[in-house]
């Protein structure tokens, strides 16, 4: 019995001893933290001195070589780590997980790890970080869309400061008719009729004539540009009636005195002339459209006058009417330009645009008969005035250089006054009667755009 216990004892101890050496053997030896290098770390995906052996031995970190006891690879799963200057010295980390001292990390990959974890090898590994992989992936998508929307912002200051200090310049030629319905001087009848029938209406109108219009201008920084702006246009025409057969009626003069004439002879004169201040911004709204938005500041100033002289029947020494009004308007203007392309060199051009004047007024009305005044008055008001423009046409572009031909109309409204006296028994009756201008004809432009 004591030598089957002393055998028993043996066995148990040799038991024990095998058991204590295997677990030696299997013991993990974890290694030192790599030194970060500015290419990244090369981590062997079995355990040894990475620090010591493995930026010495090339054979090593190609995985051909196992170190301190471990069988030869190849080990395949050799791989490149990114690394941060933040890392601690004492562990490793994931790619894309921030570093963390309370956590340790193996340096092989997530998959190696888990099978050896899973053979008893590796304590359990941390968890793959993909949810910060993840945000680390939208952040620098995010960064990435920054940088080119601040590059684009970059490229049009670039444009802009080039684009600053430039200048341009437009010169129109207009070819416009002045229609008006307040010119009539005389009417008349046919003969022997007790009242006024068969007659007609004699009215002057206006020709075409031509004017001119201009504007200069520098482009800022920030792409708005700045002009000022001069328009000219003056129109003059004459007409004359003759009673012949019939009978001619002066309609302009006072019908206490002066009724019938043999000979009316009319004259009148329009004279026009704008200063602009404008500031504009173009929009691209596409590759061929382009809208340009404008304003500032308008000055005009409207001289006209209006002559009739009468002789023979009832005006033996002659007799004469003028009416002269002067006005002066100063206000806002508003509009917007567009513009297509319809090739690389011709386009198409649209524009519409309002002003609302305060306009001052002076207006006199002088008769004579035989040299000698009968009616002088005059009569200051203010009003407003407003304006409505529109213009279309077809343009040519070749660099800087633009020749641009098209139709455009003005509406100036109640810039006509026609003042008169009405009744021959009560000789202070009078009226105002206003009536609009159409300025409409075309214009010809000669612009230039460095």
């Amino acid at each position: 019995m004591q030598r089957a216990g002393w055998k028993l004892g043996c066995f148990i101890f040799l038991a024990f001893f095998i058991s204590v050496a295997a677990r030696a053997q299997n013991q993990i030896i974890w290694p030192q933290a790599p030194q970060a290098q500015a290419s990244g770390l090369l981590v062997n995906p079995v355990l040894g001195d990475v620090a010591q052996r493995g930026n010495q031995d090339p054979r090593w970190m190609s995985g051909q070589v196992a170190p301190m006891g471990y069988s030869n690879g190849p080990y395949p799963n050799l791989q490149k780590q990114p690394y941060a200057a933040t890392v601690p010295s004492d562990h490793l980390a994931y790619p894309g997980q921030p570093p963390a001292k309370t956590i340790g990390a193996t340096p092989w990959p997530y998959q190696q790890a888990v099978d050896r974890r899973d053979r008893g090898v590796l304590p359990r590994a941390p968890n793959p970080p993909h949810a910060l992989v993840d945000q680390q992936l939208a952040q620098l998508a995010s960064e990435r869309k920054n940088a080119v929307v601040e590059a684009d912002k970059q490229q049009e200051i670039v444009k802009k400061n080039q684009g600053a200090g430039k200048i341009f310049a437009t010169v129109d030629l207009l070819y416009w008719q002045l229609r008006r319905r307040d010119l009539d001087y005389a009417v008349s009848s046919l003969p022997g009729a007790v009242v006024i029938s068969g007659g007609e209406i004699h009215e002057l109108e206006h020709p075409s004539d031509a004017g001119f219009r201009s504007m200069l201008g520098v482009e800022l920084a920030t792409g708005w540009q700045i002009g000022f702006g001069y328009t000219m246009y003056d129109s003059n025409t004459s007409d004359q009636a003759v009673d012949g057969a019939g009978t001619l009626y002066a309609s302009r003069s006072h019908p206490d005195i002066n009724r019938r004439a043999g000979v009316a002879a009319a004259e009148s004169s329009f004279d026009l002339k704008i200063l602009d201040l404008e500031v504009r911004n173009t929009l691209n709204l596409s590759d061929r459209a382009d809208l340009s938005l404008f304003g500032g500041f308008r000055w005009a100033e409207i001289d006209q006058r209006f002559h009739v002289s009468y002789s023979e029947i009832e005006f033996p020494f002659g007799g004469t009417v003028t009416s002269v009004l002067d006005t002066q308007g100063f206000g806002l203007r508003i509009g917007a330009d567009g513009k297509w392309a319809m090739t690389e060199s011709l386009y198409l051009v649209g524009t519409g645009e309002t002003s609302i004047l305060f306009g001052d007024n002076d207006l006199t009305l002088e008769e004579t008969q035989a040299g000698s005044g009968i009616v002088d008055v005059s009569d200051g008001y203010e009003q407003v005035l407003p304006v409505i423009a529109t213009r279309v046409g077809v343009g040519y572009q070749k660099g800087p250089l633009q020749l641009e031909m098209g139709y455009e109309m003005q509406a100036w409204f109640d810039l006509g006054d026609r003042m008169g006296f009405l009744d021959d028994q009560h000789l202070g009756v009078f009226s105002h009667s206003n009536h609009n201008v159409l300025l409409d004809g075309y214009y010809f432009r000669l612009a230039w755009d460095r």
